[in-house]
């Protein structure tokens, strides 16, 4: 069953970020940053940064690491809607394209300078796979 009613994609979003929420809370995590401690407030880091997630691996960082001046590349199918209505329900920004559709304009709009976000998060594996293999474009 696929949803396209933008609404329920919206109510299904709000959902879908409570339960990852409340999953992430009920978790223990110890990190160990290799490089510059991203996880607190990056407001004050000059660069910005892109974040690479293998698509199984989404949800956690997202929900962890997730604020207002990250912005995700979202395919625009349907499953990626619903992606995006989880992403931004989490108070993310979603910029809809893909290697196949919508890819160029999709990296015009990352690039911006004029935008609220200042990082990025992709997914460099690609939506068809294979998995774990980094695809051209990222």
């Amino acid at each position: 069953m696929k949803i396209r009613n933008p609404h329920l994609i919206r109510l299904a979003g709000q959902l879908g970020a409570l339960l990852v929420r409340g999953l992430v809370r009920s978790q223990s995590l110890r990190l160990h940053m290799l490089g510059p401690d991203l996880s607190r407030d990056r407001s004050r880091l000059a660069d910005r940064f892109i974040f690479s997630i293998w698509h199984e691996n989404l949800l956690l960082p997202a929900a962890r690491f997730g604020a207002p001046d990250l912005a995700v590349l979202i395919s625009s199918h349907a499953d990626g809607q619903l992606l995006g209505g989880l992403i931004t329900a989490m108070g993310m920004e979603m910029v809809k394209g893909s290697s196949t559709r919508g890819g160029v304009e999709a990296v015009r709009q990352l690039l911006r300078p004029d935008t609220a976000w200042r990082h990025l998060a992709i997914t460099p594996d690609g939506p068809r796979g294979p998995r774990r293999i980094v695809q051209p474009g990222a």
